[in-house]
C-alpha cells in the first residue's frame, strides 16, 4: 500500500426495520384509532361546539359504504363527516382552511399513512 492510499470507510449501518404494529383485534371490536385535527377557527353545529375534530381510520366497509353513486367529491366529503361523527353537509360550511385539513388528512389515512394532519 503506497502512502497516498487511505483505507475504505467502513460502510454506514444499515436502516433499522419499521416497526409492526400490533394487530387490530376485529374480534374485539377494536378499530385502527383516529387522528385530531384541530381547528383554527372552532364551530358549533347541532348544539355541539367543535374545537378539533376527531376522525376515525376508515375500514374497507366504510369506504364502500360511502360509494353511492354521487360524484367523487360528494363521496369523499361524506366519508370525511362520517368518520368525523359530523351531521352531513357540515364540512361545506366551515372555515375552508379547516375542511382542506380534514379532506387532507383523509386522503393520507386512505393511503395508508396514519401519521395524522
Amino acid at each position: 500500500m503506497s502512502e497516498d492510499t487511505q483505507p475504505a470507510a467502513p460502510a454506514p449501518p444499515a436502516p433499522a426495520a419499521a416497526p409492526v404494529p400490533a394487530p387490530v383485534d376485529l374480534d374485539a371490536g377494536e378499530g385502527f384509532g383516529a387522528i385530531s385535527i384541530p381547528l383554527k377557527r372552532p364551530f358549533k353545529v347541532a348544539g355541539k361546539t367543535w374545537a378539533a375534530l376527531v376522525m376515525r381510520v376508515p375500514t374497507g366497509g366504510e369506504v364502500a359504504a360511502g360509494l353511492r353513486g354521487e360524484s367523487p367529491e360528494q363521496e369523499y366529503e361524506a366519508l370525511a363527516e362520517s368518520q368525523c361523527d359530523l351531521p352531513a353537509g357540515t364540512l361545506k360550511k366551515i372555515f375552508a382552511g379547516d375542511r382542506r385539513a380534514a379532506l387532507d388528512t383523509l386522503g393520507k389515512l386512505l393511503a395508508g399513512d396514519l401519521s395524522g394532519s
